[in-house]
């Protein structure tokens, strides 16, 4: 690129000399022309005009050539610089996505370790008091790592490649999940949360249920930190023939002033900083927001008197799955007790492998009382002389340890011939938008993110053990919104994994449906999926996955 000016130098000199030439030519020409014009004629005359006015054309070519090789010499400059222009961006974007995604290891790191004790207290805890704090400080951790959540996004939104990962989910979970989040919140500053569920909307959806939650969180956390008393009041309604989600957040706080609202949705800005300056944020979360809505063809807009409240309105449209609606939705009821366990599994062996002890220690206190065996490494070299000595029902592996990372341990592994058939989850603080299915596609069976949730840890467990190593709790049996979320949870995994015909994570997560039982209308369905794989057909799976709908199951089923 820098020897560039140089050649433009030259090929101006190249222009310049041509151009001298053409004059003199022209100048002989027309010289010859005024002869002929004013003197008699005669031959020799004739001879110097022809000659002439031959080296007139000529010159003329010349120049017409040269000046069309500086057309295509120039624009081929222009698109070797374009090039470069666009490689280096592309270099920039692959730096920054490394850099995120350090930043996010880096940070959610320390946050399992907090959010993960943390959890551990509350667990044994007999302390009312004593759980009260820990209660703020997951509160406080969760917001920490929603900020996080907000920059990584948004950077992967900007530009362009974030997908919207669809799948079915029960409208009464995501209702549930958000509540959870949120009426703590309003708790702490003693506002009223309202939640008015339409009884006409969908028991079960099909879209990106982390998305539309991402979403209404974003406004609901808004109105929480923006008012100060009164209530927050959350309204979900269902437009059937828009075939879309209707979410209604209204609050009676500050309000916005006439002047601010254009700049509302802008990136990184926040309004009336001057009375909002103790209001933390990162001023992302509207402007992601609406880009997500928009990825969904969906809207969101907002009505707001200043110093009354504001009412934030989206538009999400969700493909509705069966006939059965969610009826009269009413709010679980939290109750303090004693930790219980999902499940024991006192004959089954897993190893946990992280450079961090603190990871370590979390994930064998969550699982304490599950009676399994917990064997632990710090490192590659460790992990694969357990491997070789020691027969597992799951491994969790770090991703990022210094040395011999996760991925040259699944490899040194599955060359080694000493896998035995064991699932092996990656365990890592990436937690862009891909990570799951780049994990997937080196060869994990599965994916379980950082900082580490006990409810999904559990699960994971749940999945991938031997059907004849675990029991589950009575309560988990009793659970059912649960159970059938994560029918349709493992349905959604299935799919993936018939498709890649991963064939380790087939085995584990079939046993896993068949425990939890199969909806009795669909159960040759399943046991034809049983039978191909036994057969390793994964031809006949993938056609017989492709004519499979999760069921909406009635609220009394028994999943």
């Amino acid at each position: 690129m820098d020897k560039s000016p140089k050649k433009r130098k030259t090929k101006n000199y190249i222009v310049v000399f041509f151009t001298i030439l053409y004059l003199v030519i022209l100048g002989v020409g027309l010289y010859g022309r005024y002869l002929l014009m004013t003197r008699s004629y005669d031959f020799q005359k004739v001879i110097n005009f022809s000659f002439a006015t031959v080296m007139l054309l000529l010159a003329v070519i010349i120049l017409i050539s040269v000046t069309i090789i500086e057309i295509i010499n120039h624009k081929r400059d222009d698109l070797e610089i374009e090039a470069k222009l666009v490689e280096s961006a592309e270099e920039a974007n692959r730096a920054k996505t490394d850099f995120l995604a350090n930043m996010s290891h880096e940070i959610r790191t320390p946050i399992n370790s907090i959010l993960g004790m943390n959890e551990i207290i509350i667990r044994e805890t007999d302390q009312d008091e004593i759980a009260e704090y820990a209660d703020d400080i997951k509160s406080a951790g969760e917001t920490l790592l929603f900020l996080i959540n907000d920059i990584l996004d948004f950077s992967k939104i900007e530009s362009g490649k974030i997908d919207l990962y669809e799948k079915e989910y029960e409208t009464a979970a995501l209702v549930n999940d958000l509540n959870n989040m949120i009426a703590v919140r309003a708790k702490g500053k003693s506002l009223e949360y309202v939640v008015n569920v339409a009884d006409n909307i969908p028991a079960v959806l099909y879209g990106d249920k982390n998305r539309v939650q991402q979403i209404i969180i974003n406004l609901l956390t808004n109105a929480v930190k923006y008012t100060d008393k009164g209530s927050v009041t959350m309204n979900m309604n269902w437009d059937e023939n828009a075939g879309a989600m209707l979410v209604d957040v209204i609050d009676t706080g500050k309000g916005i002033k006439d002047e601010d609202k254009q700049l509302l949705f802008e990136k990184f800005r926040r309004v009336d900083m001057a009375s909002n300056i103790n209001i933390e944020g990162t001023g992302l979360g509207l402007t992601i927001s609406k880009m997500l809505v928009g990825k969904m063809n969906g809207t969101i807009s907002f009505e707001s008197e200043y110093g009354k409240g504001s009412t934030f309105s989206v538009v999400v449209p969700q493909k509705k799955v069966g006939q059965t609606l969610i009826g009269e939705y009413q709010r679980p009821v939290r109750r303090r007790g004693k930790y219980q366990g999902r499940f024991k599994a006192p004959n089954a062996r897993i190893l946990v492998v992280d450079d961090t002890r603190t990871n370590l220690t979390v994930i064998t206190g969550l699982l304490k009382n599950t009676g399994l065996t917990i064997d632990t490494a710090m490192d590659g070299p460790s992990c694969l002389e357990l491997v070789r000595d020691n027969t597992y029902d799951i491994i969790f592996l770090d991703i990022r340890m210094p040395g011999m990372g996760g991925d040259e341990v699944l490899d040194r592994i599955n060359k080694g011939g000493i896998r035995k058939g064991v699932p092996i989850i990656a365990l890592t603080a990436d937690a862009l938008s891909e990570s799951r299915e780049k994990y997937l596609s080196m060869g994990f069976t599965g994916y379980l993110s950082k900082p580490v949730k006990p409810e999904t840890l559990e699960e994971t467990i749940i999945q991938f053990l031997p059907e004849g190593k675990i029991e589950l709790s009575d309560e988990t049996k009793k659970e059912g919104v649960i159970a059938r979320d994560q029918i349709m949870g493992l349905f959604a995994h299935l799919r993936e994994y018939v498709m890649s015909e991963n064939e380790e994570a087939l085995k584990s997560m079939l046993g896993a449906l068949d425990r939890y039982g199969f909806p009795g209308d669909y159960q040759g369905v399943f046991n034809s999926l049983k039978s191909d794989f036994e057969k390793r057909d994964y031809k006949g799976m993938k056609e017989t996955m492709s004519k499979i709908k999760v069921p909406a199951l009635d609220k009394g089923e028994q999943a």
